[in-house]
């Protein structure tokens, strides 16, 4: 390849994300690959952990959330201390 094809704009834009990110780190593919348990993957698991796998007459799988949790009670309005002793603006009736 001759020197001026090598450094030119148009091998970079060939693959711009080896400009960004660098070359591709290759591993051993005979490794058996190593999952970490970070708390993104508990938090998944836990959500699975909901669903239940069910089957249709014509061999259709699809997820259905074990029970519905229930739906929390509403949080009381916020108060706000009256620090100027002003008359309010808009009383509540």
């Amino acid at each position: 390849m001759s020197e001026s094809i090598r450094n030119s704009p148009r091998k970079w834009l060939k693959n711009p994300a080896k400009v960004f990110l660098g070359p591709a780190e290759r591993g051993d593919p005979t490794l058996p690959v190593v999952h970490r348990h970070d708390e993104f993957e508990q938090a998944s698991e836990a959500d699975l952990a909901g669903f239940e796998v069910e089957e249709d007459s014509e061999g259709h799988h699809y997820a259905v959330r074990k029970e519905h949790p229930p739906a929390p009670p509403p949080e009381p309005p916020m108060k706000y201390a009256d620090w100027s002793g002003k008359k309010p603006l808009h009383t509540e009736g």
